[in-house]
């Protein structure tokens, strides 16, 4: 799990440093403002000799604060090289000083670049490479004083380095893009666009060396995704730099792994499923450098959730066809096979061709999704709370039925009539419905119903969005569903 900076900003500093503390920041303080309103005066006296006299004093103390603040940085930098050097924990402690100027203070970042500190944060990288933490901690000194610059550089001056100090290097800066990319890191506002490109270029290299430990793939997969799920764009750069290639290399190492390879393998299958989605030609990119075949590898040899990724990254990049070949293979021997395959039906059936072979696939698609429903159904407890499985079985169903409806009417083929039986049937044994005597009004939601009971309305609720998007885009079905009743 990558380090966030609220870890080591927030709250008090470290406990070698309160001593004696506060005396000293109020007094500095104190101080600062002094000087502050004092020069802020000087311009404004009257007296001319008064006022010259006052503004060169003014300037005197600033460029003596300013001569202070420079040999702070000066100071705390040599610190880090010597703490690391010995391997002092001071080292943590002088990150930490560093950070706080670097954030409270534009001209502390300049003082503390002009001293040289990217390459000093750099070398103490290398030397305290074994300390994970200090290594995330360093990657974020550098991101504050330079932004996504300063890891591109920290990046660009370890991009050729094989051993497991520059590695180190790489993995860090990785998780710190991770990071900043995610939820997590939303307070820090948008990322500059220009140097996103830069940074993409660099963990693509840095992902591409052929010493990169698992460690190291993982990280820049999971950074690496985070951007392109941010700025799409960033995929089709991400790809035409050679990236097809280094995630299939990436997802046969991690299924090498084994059970530890688990989160790996989904990071891999969720960075292939964003690159892909939607895009014909990112799909076709991954599938011709075997993606396709690495991902049902990990169908046969997955442990567990690692299989549901894959299934839907193999939906996106292979469509209905995949999805169902690797259902009717593996479905028998591993239950995660069955059930990822039911959610990648969910996406890849919603968005199946209406002509050709996908519309031949489709009845074999509901007929699965039909006895998946009918375990769950024979499972399900009696008191009609619902289970978030039953809903993915619905959005299933309701996924195909939506894209084969049109082509079959009602009572042509018993399998649809089912199916359809089956998404009204959820509808009628809703608890809001029973619970309530008149029909729910535009504002009722899940929410709103017992606890026990919102997953059972959740399910309902998808049901009702297939039934209206049968309704509109197959007539037939339409006037049979007002005829019964369905449509009000």
């Amino acid at each position: 799990r990558p380090l966030s900076s609220s870890q080591h900003l927030q709250g008090d500093p470290p406990v070698a440093m309160c001593k004696g503390l506060s005396d000293a920041e109020v007094r500095t303080r104190a101080a600062g403002f002094a000087a502050a309103e004092f020069s802020a005066a000087a311009a404004k006296v009257g007296n001319e000799e008064l006022r010259e006299a006052a503004s060169q004093l003014a300037l005197q103390g600033l460029t003596a604060l300013e001569g202070h603040g420079v040999r702070c940085a000066q100071f705390l930098l040599g610190t880090l090289q010597s703490a690391v050097s010995l391997g002092a924990s001071a080292k943590h402690d002088a990150v930490w000083m560093l950070q706080r100027m670097a954030l409270k203070s534009e001209s502390a970042k300049a003082w503390i670049m002009q001293a040289g500190g990217a390459e000093v944060i750099h070398k103490a990288l290398l030397v305290g490479y074994a300390d994970e933490k200090f290594g995330q901690e360093g990657a974020w000194l550098a991101y504050y004083l330079d932004g996504l610059r300063g890891l591109a550089d920290l990046l660009c001056r370890s991009r050729t380095g094989g051993s497991s100090d520059h590695l180190a290097v790489r993995v860090a800066v990785a998780w710190v893009v991770f990071e900043l990319v995610t939820e997590e890191r939303k307070e820090l506002g948008p990322q500059p666009k220009a140097e996103s490109a830069s940074v993409l270029a660099v963990l693509l290299e840095a992902m591409g060396h052929e010493s990169t430990s698992h460690q190291a793939q993982w990280a820049c997969v999971a950074a690496l995704d985070a951007m392109v799920k941010c700025e799409p764009r960033l995929g089709s750069l991400f790809l035409e730099g050679g990236g097809a290639k280094l995630i299939v290399r990436a997802l046969r190492s991690a299924i090498g792994m084994g059970y530890e390879g688990e989160e790996f393998r989904r990071a891999v299958s969720f960075l292939v499923t964003s690159l892909s989605d939607g895009s014909a030609p990112a799909a076709n990119a991954l599938v011709n450098e075997g993606a396709a075949e690495a991902l049902r590898e990990v169908c046969r040899q997955g442990t567990g959730r690692d299989i549901d990724a894959a299934m839907w990254a193999l939906g996106s990049v292979g469509g209905l066809g995949c999805v169902l070949e690797a259902m009717t293979e593996q479905s028998s021997n591993s239950p995660w096979v069955f059930r990822g395959g039911i959610i990648a039906l969910s996406s890849c059936a919603w968005s199946a061709n209406s002509e050709g072979e996908d519309l031949q696939r489709l009845p074999q698609a509901l007929l699965l999704v039909l006895e998946c429903l009918t375990q769950e159904d024979a499972a399900a407890p009696s008191d009609g709370t619902g289970s978030r499985w039953l809903t993915e079985c619905i959005t299933a169903l309701g996924s195909v039925l939506v894209s084969i409806a049109p082509h079959v009417p009602p009572g042509s083929r018993a399998d649809v009539d089912r199916g359809m039986e089956a998404l009204l049937k959820r509808l009628q044994d809703t608890p809001v419905l029973r619970s309530t005597p008149t029909r729910p009004g535009p504002g009722t939601s899940a929410a709103a119903a017992p606890e026990e009971h919102v997953e059972a309305n959740v399910t309902a609720e998808k049901a009702s969005e297939a039934i209206g998007r049968i309704a509109s885009a197959a007539p037939e079905w339409r006037h049979a569903l007002r005829s019964c009743g369905a449509l009000g």
